[in-house]
């Protein structure tokens, strides 16, 4: 039952004609404009029809530099098989530890079972990122080598794919921007981890400022060189990074985030993903039960940094249950680290709802600004109008067989000249340069109907025509047109 209002610059205020519940556009004359506005789904909502996802992109400040990369999911029972979206399953029971996942209660539920059906997430940026939803768990028949993202198979259930928002993640060597973060161990064993520290917990080393240096705070915090918006509500979301501690030659153990190029080494060709400096970005929450509380919107991974050093296990998962995005970025061949600025920005599809910010504006209801810069009319540009208004002129169809989609009879011959001035003047030439038929235009109109027949109202005969457009104080057009010209049928006036 939502309507919107449009505030415009000059001081206008327009309602909407009609709810959101159905589309309409509302064409605002005033100001040259139309609005279009429905109420939309959620992601994973909608698995057949493209399952709430909408884009992936990645932009450079300076696009000489493209510093930033990533490690590509790939299908298969593979350790590089991180992304678990499709409905692939590899034993006969579904409980193939590479296997797709499925849905689980309390999340939308479609017809096949399977949470990303169509693979719609899986190849976001070549697969560099994904809901965490979607990414690798840990499960009790793999081999303790797997590579997983997630805490657990708890955190990735309670991470549905309709609480994922439209967020951007920037990379920048501007330090005042960074983002205080944990550090989690990405290593798998606990026996080759530094400290022995279980998998996507807290590193077990000295928590360090911005220089890298140990900054006497404990342990398991370090800085992101970035942040995370969520673009919805406007809020800054908290952000935490991997590295494996086992990969001290990949940069796995200094408590940076500064991923290598090296996606496989070794003599095995290991996979080693630039030392597996995953990046987990979290959301606001408030759903997650009394273990938790409050998860709240920035606070330099505080209150999730707490929970993870001092909470159970399920505190734990569900407190990861937060977590809404996922990526293994990596540092391009040839490239520098932070050279330019660079942003990652993930979009989905999100209903139109309340949400309580730490803004007051607008009563916690949705808002949104556009600027139509740049896109205004043009008026008395005289080059521009024999630029792009005369090659607008057309005619169609063209080629003419016989019969077009604008005849309203047997005995109806007719084609459309289109993208027409108000005022102009249309002269048709045979090959010869007879004239045949001239128009003088002058009225709103932006088409005008040639019946192809000539100043006698004799219909011409095929062939090649000249069809001359003249717009006063503008220019002049010429198209060729060809035309079949059907005979008259008369068999079908039978009395």
């Amino acid at each position: 039952d939502a309507r919107w209002t449009l505030y415009a610059p000059n001081g206008d205020v327009i309602p909407s004609d009609q709810t959101i519940k159905v589309e309409n556009e509302q064409v605002i004359l005033d100001h040259g404009i139309s609005i279009t506005i429905v109420q939309a789904k959620d992601a994973g909502e909608e698995a057949e029809l493209g399952n709430g996802y909408i884009n992936g992109t990645l932009t450079f400040a300076d696009p000489s530099r493209p510093w930033l990369s990533g490690f590509s999911d790939r299908e298969g029972q593979t350790d590089a098989n991180w992304i678990r979206s499709g409905t692939s399953t590899f034993a006969p029971t579904g409980t193939d530890p590479y296997d797709d996942y499925k849905t689980v209660s309390g999340e939308p539920q479609n017809p096949t079972g399977f949470v990303d059906p169509e693979q719609n997430f899986e190849a976001i940026l070549g697969g560099t990122w994904a809901p965490y939803r979607l990414v690798s768990k840990k499960s009790g028949s793999s081999s303790p080598q797997q590579d997983y993202l997630a805490f657990s198979s708890l955190s990735i259930n309670v991470s549905s794919l309709n609480k994922v928002p439209s967020v951007d993640i920037v990379f920048t060597s501007d330090k005042s921007k960074w983002s205080r973060a944990m550090v989690l161990e990405a290593q798998t064993q606990t026996g080759l981890s530094q400290g022995n520290v279980a998998h996507l917990n807290l590193r077990n080393s000295q928590s360090v400022d911005k220089n890298g240096n140990p900054d006497g705070t404990g342990t398991g915090m370090g800085w992101f060189p970035g942040y995370a918006i969520n673009v919805e509500t406007g809020e800054r979301l908290n952000i935490a990074f991997a590295e494996d501690s086992w990969l001290a030659g990949e940069n796995g153990r200094d408590m940076l985030w500064n991923p290598t190029s090296n996606a496989y080494a070794g003599v095995n060709n290991e996979v080693r993903m630039g030392g597996k400096h995953y990046i987990y970005v979290f959301r606001q929450a408030s759903d997650l039960g009394s273990l938790v509380g409050v998860l709240p919107s920035y606070d330099g991974c505080t209150t999730l940094s707490n929970i993870m050093r001092s909470g159970t296990t399920i505190a734990k998962s569900l407190a990861f249950g937060s977590c809404v995005w996922a990526g293994i970025p990596m540092l391009a061949p040839g490239q520098s680290l932070l050279s330019t600025e660079a942003k990652v920005s993930l979009r989905v599809s999100r209903r139109y709802r309340s949400f309580t910010t730490a803004s007051t504006t607008n009563n916690g209801l949705p808002m949104y600004e556009f600027d139509m810069t740049g896109l205004e009319t043009i008026k008395g540009d005289a080059q521009l109008l024999k630029d792009s208004v005369l090659s607008m002129i057309n005619v169609v169809p063209n080629p003419y067989y016989a019969n077009s989609e604008y005849e309203t009879s047997k005995l109806d011959n007719r084609i459309k000249i289109t993208n027409l001035p108000e005022e102009c003047t249309i002269s048709i030439y045979n090959v010869n340069g007879t004239l045949m038929r001239r128009f003088n235009k002058a009225d709103p109109k932006t088409s005008l109907d040639w019946d192809l027949k000539n100043f006698a109202d004799i219909p011409v005969a095929g062939g090649v025509y000249l069809i001359h457009v003249e717009v006063p104080e503008i220019g002049e057009r010429t198209l060729k047109w060809f035309g079949v010209i059907k005979p008259t049928d008369l068999n079908g006036f039978g009395f």
